[in-house]
């Protein structure tokens, strides 16, 4: 409930000029997530590109953000309360499932208490490569903290909890696979499988790797790995073949994947990132191939797997593949099941624990509490990717009710973001991934409102079959002006919507 407090800051430090947009952390994608529910609310279970004019054929993708807008639309609510009210609930499951899966890297309850609180408010060392002016993974990877991801959307948490809670089925502890374990098991991984399919990847191989070690080992594998790595590849391969398929076939969704390219940070980034857990993982992997004991967990098998999903998660970053970064999805949890208990250890032996808790926080939460300071000073500067204007939301509004066709809409490329999500029209270009050939439009964009006659800015309109075309503060500022001459269709104080409809 604490996130929903500068959400609730920034619409009441809008005033009477701005209107906050809904999202503090990575507005761009945020935006994106309003338009796949702008869809939902408009009655579409299927997905279609929103910020392009050519989407193509709708597909089974985004499926929960569809959802979340049917949701709205039933219970009559606006997108962005919605939104915001499934971000919460998702961020307390997984606020719950850290408890549990903190119970897992050990039975002590005070160990099990700093670990929760590890994850739940922990973050890596960017601080300190930001006071030399770095800005590293750990300040804005919302996929790999669990704090940023708590903060920034509706999905990311409640991927995470459902990645928690099936490497438990599968092997925290490993338990024999009974029918109920492992139909919530298949469940479990259908559901990360339509959310997050690529979150499967890193959790699937560690567990697959740690049952062939164990195998190796013991000679037999843990008890219920077999069935139940069996249960999840069933469960996530028809989704993952399909969202494979569909990104070769589907003509817009095959440009949209191909720049939509999201690589890992270098490695002195990660490490950095990865911080004061990453380091103490570290050595407990260094002093388990040492041979000089593990450190106290819930159960070596336990601490066998955590090695295991760190070391494995930690090379499949690289891998070369369009989404690696994605990759980073959970990592955080191997590193804290093997970092916690060694620096529970310490904590516990030293004379004053408490100064040993401080100074171990002291460590892991100044990179959130930069973020927050960050997100503090683009909330108080009214920064535009941030706030529209009250002219702006007007126009916005308009265009929402003007036609029940979605119409085409032309605005700047910083104005287009905000369209698809706030009114449900398409445009020319609105995002750098979501937009086919996003350089091409976003070029094409900005010199309709450079032209400097008539002709080019007609022939534009023309060939995008431009319903509406939008003129305010942030189409000015591309230096430009509007040489054609069309009918004004709404005009609220400096943001003027011109109709087309009326063009010779």
């Amino acid at each position: 409930m604490l996130t929903l407090l500068p959400y609730v800051w920034a619409a009441a430090a809008a005033g009477s000029r701005h209107v906050f947009a809904g999202f503090l952390l990575n507005p761009l994608d945020g935006l994106t997530y309003l338009a796949k529910m702008r869809q939902g609310w408009e009655g579409s279970w299927l997905f279609t590109l929103p910020f392009t004019t050519n989407p193509g054929a709708g597909s089974f993708l985004f499926s929960y953000y569809l959802l979340l807008g049917h949701l709205a639309r039933w219970l009559h609510l606006p997108l962005l309360v919605v939104f915001h009210a499934a971000r919460v609930a998702a961020g307390v499951f997984m606020l719950i499932t850290l408890w549990h899966f903190a119970g897992t890297i050990s039975g002590d309850p005070r160990t099990q208490r700093l670990a929760w609180w590890i994850m739940a408010i922990g973050s890596g060392l960017g601080w300190i490569a930001a006071l030399a002016g770095g800005f590293t993974a750990d300040l804005w990877v919302a996929e790999f903290i669990p704090f940023l991801s708590l903060i920034s959307s509706a999905h990311f948490p409640l991927a995470l909890a459902l990645i928690l809670w099936i490497a438990m089925h599968l092997a925290l502890p490993p338990l024999a696979m009974t029918l109920r374990r492992g139909v919530g098991l298949w469940l479990l991984a259908t559901a990360l499988a339509i959310l997050q399919p690529f979150a499967l990847i890193p959790l699937g191989v560690a567990a697959s790797l740690w049952a062939l070690w164990m195998r190796w080992r013991a000679g037999r594998f843990p008890e219920g790995s077999a069935i139940g790595l069996g249960l999840v590849g069933l469960a996530a391969a028809p989704w993952l073949v399909y969202d494979l398929l569909l990104t070769r076939t589907h003509a817009q969704l095959a440009i949209w994947a191909a720049q939509n390219l999201t690589p890992t940070p270098p490695v002195w980034d990660v490490a950095l990132s990865a911080g004061l857990l990453g380091a103490l993982a570290v050595v407990v992997i260094a002093r388990r191939a040492m041979r000089r004991g593990p450190a106290e967990t819930a159960s070596p098998d336990s601490q066998a797997f955590f090695v295991v999903w760190a070391v494995s998660n930690a090379l499949l970053l690289y891998t070369p593949l369009a989404l690696q970064r994605r990759l980073m999805m959970g990592w955080f949890f191997p590193l804290a099941g093997l970092a916690v208990p060694l620096l529970a250890k310490w904590i516990w032996q030293a004379r004053k624990p408490w100064t040993g808790i401080a100074a171990s926080f002291a460590l892991l939460v100044p990179s959130n509490v930069l973020l927050l300071t960050a997100l503090a000073g683009g909330i108080l500067r009214r920064e535009p990717a941030l706030f529209l204007t009250h002219d702006e939301a007007a126009a916005l509004a308009y265009v929402a009710e003007a036609s029940p066709v979605p119409p085409v809409v032309l605005a700047s490329p910083e104005f287009g973001t905000f369209i698809p999500g706030f009114s449900g029209a398409r445009v020319i270009y609105g995002h750098p991934m979501e937009t086919p050939g996003a350089l091409e439009a976003e070029r094409a964009v900005v010199e309709f409102y450079t032209a400097e006659g008539a002709g080019a800015q007609e022939e534009f309109l023309r060939r995008y079959a431009v319903d509406y075309v939008v003129f305010g503060p942030r189409e000015r500022a591309l230096g430009g002006a509007l040489h054609l001459s069309l009918a004004s269709a709404f005009q609220a104080g400096e943001v003027t919507v011109y109709w087309t409809a009326g063009m010779p």
